[in-house]
């Protein structure tokens, strides 16, 4: 295959330099009118394949790439005007030998100078094709909210490394890896100086690689610095919308070594947890009797607890040796009792809790000073804030309004009417002469 060098371009060099020879002037202004002629030709060059790549290339990219991804590379401008001098570099590299074959310190300067150039294109383009891909990436529907945002900017770093590097070996014409092999002298002082954004590179990386934190994520620091929902992942940082509308920014670091509560799991579930007690004066707890019952099976929802219940103790108690009609031997009703089984039928036959597989639980917790709490540990059937907080505020009005249904009293602290109310009890009383 023929080498560009010794293509056309050969004849027309030859005949330039041929008729500079006639010409009636010194060896030294010769020298300088060949260099002054080799940057003609070469401006002449460089406007011939400019226009030749702005003429075809986008013809031929509109009939080889797909219409989105065209539109896309035009619009993150990949193959702009800047981006066209790519051709007519790489064409100077190749023709520059052969101009200035007889001046080699120019023809050394002119190469060194279309390499950095060339490099500086090309790093650009890739810059713009990796906001290409992250775009194209953002905007697909499958997706999800994996933020790659923070493995794009670091591609990006790592080609301006590289860059660098290549910048160099062409200014100083060595090897790259030559050039690396230098930096091992200043390692220590990069990591002293850049520590932090060292850091937050990696963590970065390991946030998104092992998929610890979406955008969409909530998040909650433990020192509440931070509580509401990703909105950015970038290299370094991550930037939280907080519920109150505020920003915080976090080095990503933070996240890498510190504990942090990622709310995903709920919000893909389906389910938000309600975890709530109501508790019972302990006094108001006792026994019940047949005619309580009987009142009670007006609760329609109690209906098949009751009956079902009824026959298990009455079975239970002809076993036993022992008295029954004594409150103490055998099994009864209590009042608690009954309000924890309604308070089972309730929350099952709503159509907003989530039944099994998720937790639902209706229990006792240890007394204590402040009475007995019943636990009410379930799942509502949605991750919406507001509704999830409504839900939660119907069930918990619905069951406190019951409770005098079931000879049963919500513990309080003595408030002000209280105090009140004993003040005018034992106040003795006073008689009008």
């Amino acid at each position: 295959m023929m080498d560009l060098r010794d293509w056309k371009i050969s004849a027309l060099t030859d005949g330039y330099k041929e008729w500079l020879t006639t010409l009636p002037v010194s060896g030294d202004i010769r020298t300088l009118m060949e260099i002054l002629a080799g940057f003609v030709l070469l401006g002449l060059i460089w406007i011939v394949v400019t226009f030749v790549t702005r003429r075809f290339l986008r013809r031929l990219l509109e009939r080889s790439v797909p219409g989105s991804l065209m539109k896309s590379l035009f619009t993150f401008k990949v193959f702009d005007a800047k981006r066209g001098h790519l051709f007519p570099t790489i064409t100077i590299i190749l023709v520059a030998p052969r101009l200035f074959a007889e001046s080699p310190l120019m023809r050394h300067w002119v190469t060194v100078a279309s390499g950095v150039f060339l490099t500086a294109v090309i790093l650009v383009m890739m810059f713009r094709a990796l906001d290409v891909f992250y775009d194209r990436y953002r905007r697909h529907e499958e997706s999800g909210h994996f933020a790659i945002k923070s493995l794009v900017q670091a591609s990006k770093v790592i080609l301006v490394v590289f860059g660098a590097v290549a910048i160099m070996a062409i200014f100083l014409e060595r090897s790259p890896l030559l050039v690396l092999s230098g930096f091992g002298a200043i390692t220590a002082v990069i990591l002293l100086i850049f520590k932090d954004a060292l850091l937050g590179l990696v963590a970065g990386i390991q946030l998104n690689i092992n998929n610890m934190v979406r955008l969409g994520d909530w998040i909650q620091m433990p020192d509440d610095s931070a509580n509401g929902t990703v909105v950015d992942i970038a290299l370094t940082t991550i930037k939280v919308e907080n519920f109150d509308k505020t920003l915080t920014c976090l080095p990503s670091y933070d996240l890498i070594s510190k504990s942090f509560i990622n709310w995903r799991g709920m919000s893909d579930s389906g389910g938000r947890r309600i975890k709530r007690s109501i508790f019972l004066d302990l006094r108001s707890i006792h026994f019940v009797d047949d005619a309580f019952c009987q009142k009670i099976e007006a609760i329609g929802l109690l209906l098949p607890f009751l009956k079902k219940r009824r026959e298990e103790i009455a079975t239970f108690n002809r076993s036993q040796p022992f008295d029954t009609t004594h409150p103490v031997n055998g099994r009864k009703f209590t009042n608690a009792g009954l309000f924890r089984n309604y308070v089972v039928a309730y929350l099952r036959a709503r159509s907003d809790i989530h039944p099994d597989p998720f937790t639902f639980l209706v229990r006792h917790l240890q007394p204590t000073s402040e009475g007995l709490p019943i636990q009410i540990y379930i799942f509502t059937a949605t991750t919406d804030w507001a509704t999830y907080e409504g839900i939660q505020a119907d069930i918990f009005d619905h069951l406190i309004a019951v409770l005098p249904f079931f000879d049963l009293r919500v513990f309080q602290n003595p408030s002000g009417s209280d105090l009140e109310f004993l003040r005018a009890a034992f106040e003795p009383s006073t008689s009008v002469s």
